[in-house]
């Protein structure tokens, strides 16, 4: 359903009473529908919540208000900013984090200002900074209890389960296209038994199970325009138990990767061990 004007205006009544709003919908972000409010005077975030990707929305916000509530209180001992540092949700006017109608789920957050989000680190020291980011959001949420947050995306990062997945892909065939990569899939089915090695070593408790985001990418982090340093991790939206490893891993992935993720060409999609190096030093800092 597409939201009208009307509509907003409608949902934004119920955070923000009867001021008056301007509104313009962000266009970046894959998942939920993202909306810049504008009152005389403050800035808020109005996002509706992709009910067919998160299926349990009340545990979603459980899991955003507990690590935000969290981090406040660790932002404000240390002498900084919560309202800047980490996400700030809004009540409804019945108290709660999110209204929902019969067109969707919604929550709106305070807009953080004179920062900016990047989807390429485009200038030097940029991918660095939101590793310093990333990694303060891990040091914060050490002693947070992990074993307490819902699973919102279920096996997101639980990759015994889709090596099966993969396994039963490749015996099914249903597209008739095994052949065509037989190479790609020899490879990975050879890796069998390193497939296992994160989550093995978190059930045993080898490795701490940590709060993590899954999905750390550059334009998950606020940037200071004044500054240039990384003040805030967004979208927490897949913050759930697992290991560090995950998190630290998709930054890899995705940030120092020379091509776009929906890249075709395949010869021009490699690592550039510059952005390895400045991500990792700067993440374990």
């Amino acid at each position: 359903m597409e939201l009208t004007n009307k509509k907003i205006e409608e949902v934004c009544s119920h955070f923000l009473g009867n001021e008056k709003i301007e509104s313009e919908r962000i266009p970046y972000g894959h998942i939920n529908d993202t909306f810049e409010i504008r009152t005389e005077k403050k800035k808020y975030i109005l996002q509706r919540i992709n009910d067919g990707i998160f299926k349990d929305p009340d545990e979603l916000i459980e899991n955003i208000y507990a690590v935000t509530s969290f981090l406040r209180e660790k932002i404000k001992k240390a002498g900084g900013d919560p309202d800047r540092e980490t996400l700030t949700l809004l009540k409804t006017d019945k108290g709660e984090f999110l209204f929902s109608d019969g067109s969707g789920y919604y929550r709106m957050y305070l807009y953080i200002t004179d920062a900016t989000c990047y989807n390429k680190a485009d200038r030097e020291g940029l991918f660095g900074e939101s590793a310093k980011a990333f990694g303060r959001f891990q040091n914060l949420l050490a002693d947070f209890d992990a074993k307490s947050l819902h699973e919102t995306i279920k096996d997101l990062h639980n990759t015994p389960v889709r090596y099966k997945n993969l396994e039963n892909a490749v015996s099914n065939d249903i597209k008739g296209r095994k052949a065509l990569c037989k190479e790609e899939i020899d490879f990975y089915l050879s890796k069998k038994d390193f497939c296992s090695v994160i989550t093995d070593r978190l059930s045993d408790g080898r490795l701490p199970t940590r709060v993590t985001h899954n999905d750390t990418k550059l334009n998950n982090v606020m940037i200071d325009d004044r500054t240039g340093r990384g003040i805030c991790v967004i979208d927490l939206d897949t913050v759930m138990p697992g290991s560090l490893l995950y998190d630290y891993g998709d930054s890899i992935r995705f940030g120092a990767s020379n091509a776009a993720e929906d890249e075709k060409d395949l010869s021009k999609v490699f690592i550039s061990d510059r952005l390895f190096e400045e991500y990792t030093k700067n993440f374990l800092s």
